[in-house]
């Protein structure tokens, strides 16, 4: 089958770019998947079988994401599931520079996935308004599979499923064109996005502990 190519601007933001190309393809129905891939994401080529394989007798899940290891080094472990602490930090549970040796192996359900190969229901996505309208980039996964989890929906990561990321932009091997990058500083715009994140999906009466949180760390 041929695959169409949609053309924009290159300041779109990722959410803006996938809204578009749906608009352009219609609904195949209920059970329609959809795979999203960074363009510096390498799925292995078992990875979307796996994921397929692993949603197939789980009607509750609407997003699946692999397991994610290095692009440089192809044994260190960057994500098996994410989630976010009270500082805004992304929080994976994997200590620094961890080597994939099957010790997180196993279908489990997580807060999020990267969306650097996640694949996610339509129906799904769309009820919830896909990706966050202020989070061009950086944090828009944790804040889809907090909401996912809000709606009584479930996330999962399938470590039979591999990727390898290079975090391009994350690392700041390249500039970030997206308007919102504030002079193209990566981290400034990562911690800007964490706490919105943290503000827009918290319960009330833990706001305040949280804004207390972010306005510590923010002197870091």
């Amino acid at each position: 089958a041929r695959i169409p190519l949609f053309e924009e601007d290159r300041e779109m933001g990722y959410g803006d770019a996938i809204e578009y190309a749906l608009e352009l393809t219609p609904s195949a129905g209920d059970d329609e998947w959809i795979w999203l891939i960074h363009d510096d994401c390498a799925p292995d080529v078992d990875c979307l079988a796996n994921l397929l394989a692993a949603v197939e007798n789980r009607p509750q899940v609407a997003i699946a994401g692999p397991k994610l290891r290095g692009w440089y080094d192809r044994d260190h472990l960057l994500e098996v599931g994410i989630s976010i602490a009270s500082n805004g930090a992304r929080w994976t549970g994997l200590e620094r520079r961890e080597h994939d040796q099957g010790q997180h192996d196993g279908v489990r359900e997580v807060l999020a996935v990267s969306t650097a190969g996640s694949l996610i229901r339509r129906s799904v996505y769309e009820e919830l308004g896909g990706l966050g309208t202020n989070l061009a980039l950086f944090r828009d996964d944790v804040d889809l599979g907090w909401r996912a989890y809000v709606a009584g929906h479930s996330v999962i990561a399938v470590p039979e499923a591999l990727a390898y990321h290079a975090e391009a932009a994350a690392s700041e091997r390249r500039t970030v064109d997206v308007s919102e990058a504030f002079l193209h500083r990566p981290l400034l715009l990562d911690r800007r996005n964490a706490a919105y994140v943290l503000l827009v999906n918290s319960s009330l009466w833990s706001l305040p502990w949280i804004s207390i949180q972010l306005l510590t760390t923010s002197f870091a």
